[in-house]
C-alpha cells in the first residue's frame, strides 16, 4: 500500500468515526491543546496529509478511541495476523504489552519479514506511546525495542553494540519510516534526560534530512518536526546560539515550503532563547510573531499557553 493510499484510507476512517460519533470537526478540535486546526483536520480527513504521532493521539482521545481498535479497523483482514501478534503492546500498562511487541520484532527478524508495509509505521507509533504517554517510565524498553525495529529497516552499519552512529546518520538518506524510528529512539533518549544523546541523534537526523538525496515529501513532513525536537534539547543544553540558528532554519523552511504547522512553535522558542541570552526586546517581538501566528490559524490553546508562560516564566517580556 503506498503512503498516499494510506493517508487517504486512515483519514476517511477519522471522519467515519467521528461523524458516528456526531462531533464536529470544530468541536473535535477544540478539545485538547494538542488538537491540530480545523483546516488541518480536514486536510487528514480528506486523504491529503498524513496522521502523525503529534496528531493521531489527540484526536483518537478526543474520539475515544484505542490505537490497537483504530488500525484493526483501518487494515482489516490485509494485516489481520499481524495486527493480532502484538495489539496487546497498546495497553502498555502490563509488562507483557512490552514483552509481546520485543519478541514480535525478534520473530519478523527470524522470518526475513518484508517490512515495507505499514505495519512498521503502527511500530514506531505504539513505541512512541510509551514514551508520549510516560507510562511506568518505560523509556529504556521503547528504545531496545525501536533499536530493533530499526535493524529491520535499516542498514545494520549505523548501529553498533546498540548504539547509533550519527556520523553515519548524517550521509545517509532514509525512507519515511526509518526516519519516525530515529526520531522516537531521539525522543526516548530525551525522555530518560540523556539530553546530550538525544540532541547528537537529532543533529544527525537533521543533517541526513537535509541532504539532496531525501526525497522532498520527506523532508516537508519530517524536517521542522526534527528542528523543532533539536531546538528543545539545545534549549535544555543552554546552547541558545545553536537554537538561534535552528529556529531561523525551521522558520525559513516553514516559509519556503509554506508548512506553517510549526512555525508559531518555532518563534516561541526562538523567543526563550534570546530571553535567556538578555535580549528581551528581541524575545519581546518573536513572543508577538508566535502570538499572531497562533491566533491566525485558530490555536486559541496555544495563545493562552504562550500569554501564561510570558506571565510566570518570562515576566520581562510584555505583550
Amino acid at each position: 500500500m503506498k503512503h498516499t493510499e494510506l493517508d487517504i484510507l486512515t483519514g476517511k476512517l477519522i471522519k467515519e468515526i467521528r461523524q458516528e460519533q456526531g462531533y464536529t470537526r470544530k468541536w473535535l478540535c477544540e478539545q485538547s491543546a494538542d488538537m491540530c486546526s480545523v483546516d488541518y483536520l480536514g486536510k487528514i480527513e480528506n486523504g491529503k496529509v498524513g496522521l502523525n504521532t503529534r496528531t493521531i493521539y489527540p484526536i483518537l482521545d478526543a474520539l475515544n478511541t484505542r490505537i490497537d481498535d483504530f488500525f484493526n479497523r483501518l487494515y482489516g483482514q490485509d494485516i489481520q495476523k499481524c495486527i493480532n501478534d502484538f495489539n496487546i503492546a497498546w495497553d502498555l500498562a502490563y509488562e507483557k504489552g512490552c514483552q509481546t511487541l520485543s519478541a514480535f520484532l525478534d520473530e519478523l527478524k527470524a522470518k526475513d519479514y518484508d517490512m515495507s508495509i505499514p505495519v512498521i509505521k503502527q511500530m514506531a507509533l505504539l513505541c512512541e506511546g510509551i514514551i508520549h504517554d510516560d507510562v511506568l517510565k518505560q523509556h529504556h524498553i521503547a528504545y531496545n525495542i525501536l533499536m530493533k525495529a530499526l535493524l529491520l529497516t535499516s542498514p545494520q552499519n549505523i548501529v553498533h553494540n546498540n548504539s547509533i552512529i550519527c556520523k553515519l546518520i548524517a550521509t545517509k538518506s532514509f525512507i519515511m519510516n526509518e526516519y519516525r524510528i530515529l526520531i522516537a529512539m531521539a525522543n526516548s533518549k530525551m525522555k530518560i534526560e540523556n539530553i546530550k544523546e538525544s540532541t547528537r541523534i537529532l543533529s544527525a537526523i537533521c543533517s541526513s534530512l537535509e541532504l539532496e538525496t531525501t526525497k522532498h515529501d520527506i523532508k516537508k513532513k519530517l524536517l521542522p518536526i526534527t528542528y523543532f525536537n533539536l531546538s528543545n534539547t539545545l534549549i535544555k543544553m543552554k546552547n541558545y546560539m545553536k537554537t538561534l540558528n535552528i529556529t531561523e532554519k525551521g522558520i525559513s523552511f516553514c516559509l519556503n515550503t509554506n508548512e506553517f504547522k510549526e512555525l508559531g512553535f518555532f518563534h516561541v522558542n526562538k523567543a526563550r532563547a534570546l530571553y535567556y541570552m538578555g535580549c528581551v526586546e528581541e524575545a519581546t517581538e518573536c513572543y508577538k510573531s508566535s502570538l499572531e501566528i497562533f491566533k491566525g490559524q485558530g490555536k486559541v490553546a496555544n495563545v493562552e499557553y504562550v500569554t501564561n508562560a510570558i506571565t510566570k516564566d518570562y515576566p520581562l517580556c510584555t505583550v
